[in-house]
């Protein structure tokens, strides 16, 4: 479970890091450099990586944020 979960943390980091900045203005709750600053040690700095931490975003952020994001589309 956690290379899955390092795996699913790192595509949605790099997706994050290419959402457009008025969307990203437009929902100041979700913690975009957060997410990219978990991609980049999944990606880089993988002995710093902290599974509980991983788990939390993956249960307890992200499901949030998506929730934030996707309401504005009706």
């Amino acid at each position: 479970m956690p290379v899955v979960a390092e795996a699913l943390l790192h595509r949605i980091g790099e997706a994050v890091s290419r959402l457009p900045d008025a969307l990203t203005s437009a929902h100041p709750e979700v913690e975009r450099r957060k997410i990219m600053g978990m991609r980049k040690v999944m990606a880089h700095e993988y002995e710093l990586i902290d599974y509980r931490t991983v788990w939390r975003a993956l249960d307890q952020a992200l499901p949030g944020d998506v929730e934030s994001i996707t309401a504005d589309r009706g």
